[in-house]
């Protein structure tokens, strides 16, 4: 048995043509094997191919289903597609509460996008009570990673004083 991320690394060499021939047939091959074997950036990369059709015949269920187990397994990336798919209806029924629990696994592993869509959420109170100050932290968290929608909307949330103390300087800093 290969040891964890072998197959994937292998999987990507297949896929690119990286010092091996390229072979997407293999490379689906490789990363089923891993992804059963419990592996979530296998399973993530698996939904790629079936969203893409490469390797396999293009399945958006498919695909959904796999980057749902990698969201089960604590794969960040899927976790933040997931709570994509339910916030919009995209892939799965419209569930917006459902799509911020997803942004939040995701957020609080620190994934920036995720921690956006999150203070998102709580500004508008959609899929969770509206709350500022939670949604200044997230934009502050993903802010802090260079999210430059998140920078600019710290930047409103000190000027204009919504879930935090007006505060021009922080304002600017985030503005610049």
């Amino acid at each position: 048995v290969p040891e964890a991320g072998e197959d994937v690394e292998l999987a990507l060499r297949y896929l690119n043509g990286d010092g091996v021939p390229r072979n997407p047939d293999l490379a689906q091959q490789l990363l089923r094997g891993a992804a059963e074997r419990g592996e979530g950036e296998a399973a993530f990369l698996l939904g790629r191919l079936y969203e893409e059709g490469i390797g396999v015949e293009q399945n958006p269920k498919e695909a959904m289903r796999w980057i749902e187990t990698a969201a089960g397994r604590e794969h960040d990336v899927s976790q933040f597609r997931m709570g994509i798919a339910y916030y919009r209806g995209e892939g799965r029924p419209l569930n917006p509460a459902r799509g911020v629990r997803w942004f939040k696994q995701a957020a609080v592993r620190g994934h920036a996008d995720a921690q956006y869509h999150l203070a998102i959420a709580y500004h508008l109170g959609r899929g969770t009570p509206r709350n500022e100050i939670d949604a200044v932290h997230w934009l502050e968290a993903a802010a802090a990673q260079n999210h430059l929608e998140a920078q600019y909307l710290a930047g409103d949330a000190y000027s204009d004083g919504w879930g935090t103390e007006r505060d021009r300087s922080w304002a600017a800093r985030w503005y610049g």
